[in-house]
């Protein structure tokens, strides 16, 4: 069913998708799209040059957690950063309030600390040591920091919803 609310455009133009169960309204206006787009190529080239080079000589050290490089899951991985990019800029958008670079730098911590306790389950659970996942979080406090930072400077631009 098409919402012709005006969320994403003006009223009577439809707008994304409402979910039937939930009543939940997804736009696909301007700032998500070019937010998603941001995020997903900065997170994919921020987390080859974190876990590729960075990190790389910490997970030769414990290579046997992981698999081997020729049977790494390619697709997998780059669709998870991009899954969590495109949702992480929806978030943003969503919540996006215009006050500046510092609201990016928030965003940037409230995804740390989401992921961090992601990584708290993943240590509770799995053989990987804490200070990797420390760095992972660190990781995350950078990238999704300066990817919400770089939003702040290009959503007034665009119209949000």
């Amino acid at each position: 069913m098409e919402n012709t609310e005006g969320c994403c455009g003006t009223a009577g133009q439809p707008c994304g998708f409402k979910c039937p169960l939930t009543g939940f309204q997804f736009c696909f206006n301007k700032a998500f799209v070019v937010a998603a787009l941001i995020l997903v190529v900065w997170n994919n080239l921020f987390a080859w040059y974190w876990h590729g080079v960075l990190l790389s000589p910490f997970y030769q050290a414990t290579a046997a957690l992981w698999r081997a490089p020729a049977e790494m899951k390619t697709a997998a991985l780059n669709g998870g950063i991009a899954l969590f990019s495109i949702m992480a800029a929806y978030i943003f958008v969503k919540g996006y309030e215009g006050r500046g670079w510092r609201e990016g730098l928030r965003f940037g911590i409230i995804m740390t600390l989401m992921f961090f306790g992601m990584g708290l389950v993943t240590y509770a659970t799995q053989p990987i040591p804490f200070d990797i996942i420390l760095r992972w979080s660190l990781g995350d406090l950078i990238s999704y920091s300066i990817g919400g930072i770089l939003l702040t400077f290009i959503l007034p631009k665009l119209k949000a919803c």
